[in-house]
């Protein structure tokens, strides 16, 4: 979902993920839009151990048809029980992960609920499933590095901009998606 110059919005889903991606400041007050990308339309990998999904970019060769405005990768990896596994980054990419099940052991020991960052400092991570397997998101993409203003729900690139988000926002000026017809 890009939130760009502003969108509202209301939550029923019973399980998954909405990511909110930062954008370039050159893309920040784009249209609100929404980008789906159904389950059979997102590559899979198997390795011996691992199984990875490609929702965002790429991965040894499987390339991910989603297109953001931010350059990102997004993998969806289930480990066997005691697996072991490497995921190659890109140069300058900054990984975390959120844990779903299980336990991994990845520089660090991470149980399903925490967030796992590394220092990305090489080509790749190296991974371990604990005796449970493991199941994580990994989210990977080189930092914009450029300045965010950060207030509410509201992020911005000025406090100018900022109070313009909030002023809008109050104003009733912030687009609305609506849910993809069926059919």
């Amino acid at each position: 979902m890009g939130g760009s110059k502003g969108i509202g919005r209301q939550d029923n889903l019973a399980e998954g993920f909405q990511i909110w991606i930062d954008l370039p400041e050159t893309e920040r007050e784009i249209d609100p839009h929404s980008i789906h990308l159904a389950a059979e339309d997102v590559p899979r990998l198997s390795r011996p151990g691992m199984d990875l999904r490609v929702v965002a970019g790429d991965q040894a060769g499987a390339r991910s048809s989603l297109r953001l405005p931010t350059a990102i990768s997004l993998l969806d990896v289930t480990l066997a029980p005691d697996a072991e596994g490497w995921l190659a980054l890109a140069d300058g990419e900054q990984p975390f992960a959120f844990m779903l099940s299980g336990v991994l052991h990845a520089g660090q020991q991470a149980v399903a609920g925490q967030l796992v960052c590394w220092d990305a400092r090489g080509d790749g991570i190296d991974l371990k499933a604990g005796a449970s397997g493991a199941r994580f998101t990994l989210f990977s993409g080189n930092p914009l590095r450029q300045r965010r203003v950060m207030r509410g729900p509201f992020v911005a690139s000025s406090e100018a901009q900022l109070a313009r988000f909030g002023s809008d926002f109050a104003a009733g000026r912030f687009g609305t998606l609506r849910p993809p017809s069926a059919g």
